[in-house]
């Protein structure tokens, strides 16, 4: 009887592993799609290790043992993350399957609730970090204007409206200080009003209260959205105003059959202010704007309007830089900020081949960067040093020639110029890199030095400390980092499609471009760059789950 016994509890066991192994996803395009996904985090790891540890892919390519084990270490991570993938989904499925906790006066009044606790949740850190936390290049953005010194390194607008309402507010209250705190509250307030416009709209879509309410969470608790909100940082305002661009997205979307013109203006106003506060909106206008065109080619109308605002919003915001740039002689630092990848590319390669490029390529490459210090100049995740080796007024001619020479050494060894490129990007896609998000979050840098009550100061200071510790603790540091929030963006994405959600997919096309400017940027890891990414997260996944309006049919 014992042995028995013991059979069933052995075969019980079997069975209850089984049905663990056994993950709970029924249809086949589900499976391939979640061993896709998992596969390619999986590499993301491997490759975030190697060039964590190592800066270069040497944990693939050092030696035949060491490609086996990291061959051996991607498979056990991608079967992981398969199952952890499959699960997610299928719990999250049942959530939103959940009804109840609705009450009346929530029903009718969604977005004063929602903005009212975002208000609360966000206040802490304003007052906290009184005057405000003001990111080094938005100091640098107000002594320019302070000391007539504006370049276009930096967004002219954005520039001129900060230093504008700063000066104005400092003349009227005789307080520097004040007039800090007051834009960085004015910012606080309306980014508040859009998060909470788009929340309460997605929610009258349909959205189950679970999901809504796990991503409202997030979005008050969390220190990527709560304490970078009344950051003055010109990515903060550019990410707001890129989910009010969204905001009205979804206007159209849901009056496509009958779109009106006022809805196009308020999508060109909104496309307009994202180009303005940031140098890369717009490109990020352009592409989202013609992928927008595409969702709604089945509305002639809203296409037209769509295609009309996003041209009108292009050559609209290049005739106002072109006229800023020529009126008020700036600086023009373009070609610095645009090239910086192919500048980074260079630099390593001289450091590590550098004796295979000859001497006139070496004169070629002169003209545009100082050469000699190029190789020591080198940092593997920042391109900034290198950056500051471009030579202000090369020519067209002189640039043109040294992307000859570029692509010369390309061709020799390419591998030189990938590693370039996955070293200053790797933490994007690498959740535990210790990302660039504590070194930029303080209230004072080395520009600004604030006159602040010593109780006050050291409460900031103390609560950035926490910041640190919490940043450090297994999992729940991930959050703290942009990767978390890219993996999250690319596996929603490509659910909306797999699931046929276009009007959702559409959504999230503004998080894809900024994964890409992200690889174009000149920093790995840096959180303020991913903040349009981490904005849109928690409102595309309520996207997805959202059953109401039309986002299940095709475009």
């Amino acid at each position: 009887m014992m042995e028995t016994g013991d059979k069933v509890k052995k075969s019980g066991t079997s069975f209850a592993a089984a049905n663990i192994l056994k993950l709970p996803v029924s249809d086949r395009k589900t499976r391939i799609f979640l061993m896709g996904y998992a596969l390619f985090f999986a590499l993301c790891t491997r490759m975030g290790q190697s060039f964590e540890n190592t800066a270069s892919w040497g944990y693939f390519f050092a030696s035949f043992r060491d490609f086996l084990v990291s061959a051996a270490l991607t498979a056990v991570y991608a079967l992981v993350y398969y199952y952890v993938l499959g699960y997610i989904l299928y719990f999250a499925d049942k959530a939103a399957q959940r009804t109840g906790g609705k009450t009346a006066f929530f029903e009718r009044h969604v977005f004063a609730v929602l903005w009212v606790g975002l208000l609360i949740g966000w206040a802490f850190y304003l007052i906290v970090d009184y005057p405000a936390i003001v990111h080094y290049d938005s100091a640098v953005m107000l002594i320019n204007y302070f000391e007539n010194n504006i370049n276009n390194h930096h967004p002219v607008v954005q520039t001129l409206v900060s230093g504008a309402f700063v000066t104005w507010v400092s003349d009227l209250t005789g307080s520097f200080e004040l007039s800090v705190f007051l834009y960085a509250a004015i910012q606080y307030f309306y980014g508040s009003l859009i998060f909470a416009a788009l929340f309460a709209k997605i929610y009258k879509r349909g959205c189950p209260l679970p999901v809504l309410a796990a991503s409202y969470a997030c979005t008050v608790l969390l220190p990527v959205y709560s304490r970078y909100a009344p950051t003055i940082c010109k990515d903060v305002n550019y990410s707001f105003f890129i989910m009010l661009y969204l905001y009205f997205y979804l206007v159209l979307d849901e009056n496509k059959q009958s779109p009106t013109v006022k809805t196009a203006v308020a999508l060109f106003a909104a496309a307009m202010l994202t180009e303005a506060a940031r140098k890369n909106g717009i490109h990020l206008v352009a592409l989202s704007g013609f992928a927008f065109v595409i969702r709604f080619l089945r509305y002639k109308k809203a296409a037209v309007l769509v295609l009309l605002s996003t041209l009108a919003a292009i050559v609209g915001f290049l005739w106002l830089d072109h006229a800023l740039t020529v009126r008020m002689g700036l600086l023009d630092h373009d070609v610095r900020e645009s090239a910086s990848l192919f500048f980074q590319q260079t630099a390593r390669y001289a450091r590590d081949c550098g004796d295979d490029i000859t001497d006139g390529e070496k004169a070629v490459i002169s003209r545009v960067l100082v050469y000699d210090t190029l190789a020591e100049e080198y940092d593997p995740e920042r391109s900034d040093p290198v950056k500051d080796n471009y030579i202000d007024g090369a020519s067209r001619e002189e640039i043109a020639d040294y992307m000859k020479v570029w692509a010369k050494c390309f061709a020799r060894h390419p591998g030189c110029y990938i590693q370039a490129t996955l070293n200053n990007i790797y933490g994007y896609f690498y959740p535990p890199n210790d990302g660039r998000y504590a070194n930029e979050i303080f209230p004072q840098n080395d520009v600004f030095a604030f006159n602040v009550p010593g109780r006050l100061k050291d409460l900031a200071d103390d609560l950035r400390e926490l910041d640190l510790k919490i940043k450090h603790i297994p999992l729940l540091g991930l959050f703290f980092g942009a990767g978390i929030y890219i993996w999250a963006e690319l596996f929603i994405a490509g659910l909306c499609l797999l699931r046929k959600k276009y009007g959702a997919f559409f959504f999230n096309v503004p998080a894809l471009v900024s994964v890409l400017i992200c690889i174009a940027g000149p920093v790995n890891n840096y959180t303020r760059y991913a903040l349009p990414v981490i904005f849109i997260v928690p409102f595309a996944l309520c996207l997805y789950f959202t059953d109401g309006g039309a986002l299940k049919d095709s475009p």
